[in-house]
């Protein structure tokens, strides 16, 4: 059975990495992004026709945007097996003392709010788990 993973941050190492290994296995990919020309070039590197890939640079501060994303991803696929959220960054080095709160928001908008809105928009569509091997993976990468 083909299956529908879904991955943020597709263009970094990781997300290129899973993009290339569910490519290889068959499955439709769901890449979403910030920077175009990057989706752009794991879009020709994959080679995928159309009906088995959906690109988009997308914030995923913008709950409404990834409410639209999940809508279309869904009309287009169908359900998603997979949920792959590889995005983050880090904000090191400092005692909580030392740190603003422009650092503390930076982590909380990357780590919280982004998984919270992935989850949220993409969970109604997620297939039932009864022994299809769908799933939900969370990744903090730098």
């Amino acid at each position: 059975m083909k299956k529908t993973i879904v991955i943020t941050g597709a263009t970094g190492v990781l997300g290129s990495l899973a993009a290339k290994t569910f490519a290889e296995r068959g499955d439709n990919l769901v890449l979403l992004d910030r920077n175009q020309a990057r989706l752009d070039s794991l879009s020709a590197e994959l080679n995928l026709p159309s009906n088995r890939l959906h690109t988009q640079v997308i914030d995923l501060l913008d709950a409404q945007a990834l409410q639209d994303s999940a809508e279309a991803v869904h009309s287009k696929f169908g359900s998603v097996h997979g949920l792959i959220h590889l995005i983050g960054g880090w904000v090191g080095g400092k005692t909580i003392p030392e740190s603003s709160k422009e650092d503390f928001d930076f982590m909380l908008n990357q780590h919280v709010w982004t998984t919270f809105n992935l989850f949220r928009s993409y969970a109604p569509h997620i297939a039932p788990a009864a022994g299809d091997g769908s799933s939900l993976s969370h990744n903090l990468s730098q």
